[in-house]
């Protein structure tokens, strides 16, 4: 309820019925009574008043003082009804229902009439802002057709289309809003226009959809201007929701269009490939995400991965390329962006998607996937399994390994974490190892004051051998690593994940030098060179040659993902398929293909996913020290 309580509306309610005649059928056997001024004055200051009233619908509000002044001169002027129903109007425009309430009390008795009428549209729209809908409509429908006078008319017509609407008959609604519009002159409908749009904005979708395919068809009158403005509001919500089908829906002619919609990027929507269902030859999507730094930073790292593994970009073509296509999206952290990203890179004939650089990213992947039946290779865990292959491990599970390691040595530790929602599994995997925390700060925390290190704690350890441990990106790693050495006692045992130790080796290797750096290890991970030439696995050395860097964590499991989805899509054929039967045949493919995949990878020593879908991996550990 806006304002008045809902006692006082029932009491308003069952006054303005019984006015109406419901009792006794007044309103139905009385004949209308007009209201004449009692003066030649009067008569000629109200017919102003009128005209003015019927003139002025967007700036009503300039007319509330001449009104008053008319009562107070004419008081007992027979055309006073009707100034109180045009003030009632004027105060429901600015809000103020209770008083306009007050003022309409005072002409429940009004006889049948023009005023009589103006007085029941008013009361209807003063029960649709109580919400009494169904109310409102009582009143408005015994007016139907009874209502000549034009002004009076759209007044009427406006209240019942968005009492209708209000009361969730979408429908009858529809053929409301169509008679008002019907109904007025060329200069009043360039006025109703834009009302009607903003009604037809409160019409829920498929109601529209329906309506719209029966104007199509002409299996009912309505007119022109309605069918435009209903398929306007339709590619409104075609661009909003990104619904590409409903877009070439509404430009097809042979699906009966006329005059198409005029929505701004319709077109564009339309001629995309989003939601349609195509296998074209041998694609791969990447969904990538950069709804916060750290997701970027490693979604960089992942498709720096990716690239690598497919051989992209090509300098040109050649005999012997596989023909493996990548098509890249980002869904921005966003789930109705994902799946835009997804229904995009699907229709233009991805058969597998690799994505989840963080679990939120994973599980909305999948969710999409696994409803659509399309393959979806998960870099990181997500929080529950469907049918998706898993490429990465949470970060508990690292932590683990090194927690078991620095409990031998250092039992009390401090945490510098960039997780965000996993921050508490971490805290949780640390202690169960046994370890116990003393800090735990975020990558992101600033300095006190300048000169100050970013994390304070390591300016007055209280451990006589205080320890730290990194789970973060490699810039966080490296902002730890410069003030522990900078603040930290020589000798201070670090501790970091592969993630952290991505950062650059030669910085690592001369901080190991006073630090004792231990990092979990796995597959070829930690990569301990700073040159190519240094590295032992001759893949990392190509890598390390063409990019300058060693490849990050992230960018090893992009790379083997990218593997093992390129060898599932190797069995299909070159060409475009579009129906259903060959879609769902070919998408079958690649998921048999990557249970059966098999490929030398940088990030486990296993080849390959295992029944459940895994990518099976080990975590040890690295002391850098002792290298």
């Amino acid at each position: 309820m806006k304002g008045v309580s809902r006692a006082v509306f029932w009491q308003v309610a069952f006054g303005a019925m019984s006015s109406l005649g419901c009792s006794r059928g007044v309103a139905a056997v009385d004949r209308p009574t007009a209201l004449l001024s009692a003066s030649t004055s009067a008569q000629t200051e109200w017919a102003e008043l009128r005209l003015a009233w019927e003139q002025q619908d967007s700036e009503r509000a300039k007319l509330r003082e001449p009104l008053e002044d008319f009562l107070r001169r004419h008081p007992s002027d027979p055309q006073g009804a009707l100034a109180r129903v045009y003030l009632a109007f004027i105060l429901m425009d600015e809000e103020n229902f209770l008083a306009a309430d007050v003022l309409l009390a005072r002409l429940e008795r009004l006889p049948p009439g023009s005023a009589r009428d103006l007085f029941t549209i008013a009361k209807a729209r003063s029960f649709r802002h109580g919400e009494f809908y169904d109310l409102a409509l009582e009143m408005l429908r015994p007016l139907v057709g009874k209502i000549v006078d034009p002004y009076e008319r759209e007044l009427f017509l406006e209240q019942l289309s968005l009492a209708a609407i209000d009361a969730k008959l979408d429908y009858e609604a529809m053929a409301y809003l169509d008679g008002w519009l019907r109904g007025g002159s060329e200069d009043d409908r360039a006025r109703i226009r834009p009302k009607i749009v903003l009604a037809l904005r409160k019409t829920r979708r498929d109601v529209l959809l329906s309506t719209y395919q029966i104007m199509r068809t002409r299996t009912a009158r309505y007119t022109r201007d309605m069918e435009t403005l209903v398929g306007d509001r339709l590619g409104e919500i075609a661009v909003a929701e990104g619904d590409a089908a409903l877009a070439r829906w509404l430009l097809d002619p042979k699906a009966g269009a006329s005059g198409s919609p005029s929505t701004t990027g319709l077109g564009e929507l339309a001629t995309s490939k989003r939601g349609l269902r195509t296998v074209n030859g041998r694609t791969i999507g990447l969904l990538l995400s950069s709804g916060t730094p750290l997701l970027r930073e490693r979604s960089a790292d992942v498709a720096r991965g990716v690239s690598f593994a497919l051989g992209l970009p090509r300098p040109r073509a050649r005999a012997d390329d596989p023909g493996v296509r990548l098509l890249t999206r980002d869904d921005r952290a966003d789930t109705p962006q994902t799946a835009l990203a997804l229904e995009e890179m699907t229709g233009e004939g991805a058969s597998v998607i690799v994505a989840g650089v963080d679990a939120a990213s994973a599980q909305r992947a999948l969710d999409w996937c696994d409803k659509h039946g399309v393959a979806v290779v998960l870099l990181h865990p997500p929080s529950t399994r469907g049918r998706g292959f898993v490429v990465g491990d949470a970060r508990t599970v690292e932590l683990s390994a090194l927690a078991a390691a620095a409990v031998r040595t250092t039992p009390r530790i401090n945490l510098v974490t960039e997780a965000e929602g996993d921050r508490a599994l971490e805290v949780h995997a640390l202690e169960e190892a046994g370890l116990s925390l003393a800090h735990v700060v975020g990558c992101e925390t600033p300095p006190a004051r300048a000169g100050l290190p970013r994390f304070p704690f390591v300016l007055a350890p209280k451990e006589k051998r205080p320890g730290w441990l990194v789970s973060g990106t490699s810039s966080c790693a490296r902002d730890a690593v410069a003030e522990v050495l900078a603040f930290g006692p020589a000798g201070s045992p670090l501790f970091m994940t592969l993630e952290a130790a991505s950062t650059d080796y030669r910085y690592l290797k001369e901080a190991g030098a006073r630090l004792e750096i231990t990092t979990t290890a796995a597959g070829a991970y930690p990569i301990l060179a700073s040159r190519s030439e240094e590295a032992k696995d001759p893949d990392i050395a190509a890598f390390m040659a063409q990019y300058r860097e060693r490849p990050s964590w992230w960018t090893g499991l992009g790379h083997d993902a990218a593997l093992l989805a390129a060898r599932a899509v190797l069995p299909l054929p070159l060409d475009g398929v579009v129906d259903e039967r060959l879609v769902t045949q070919r998408r079958a493919i690649v998921e048999a293909g990557l249970l059966a995949a098999r490929r030398d990878l940088w990030t486990t020593r296993a080849s390959g996913f295992d029944a459940e879908r895994v990518l099976p991996r080990t975590f040890g550990v690295v002391a850098w020290t002792a290298r």
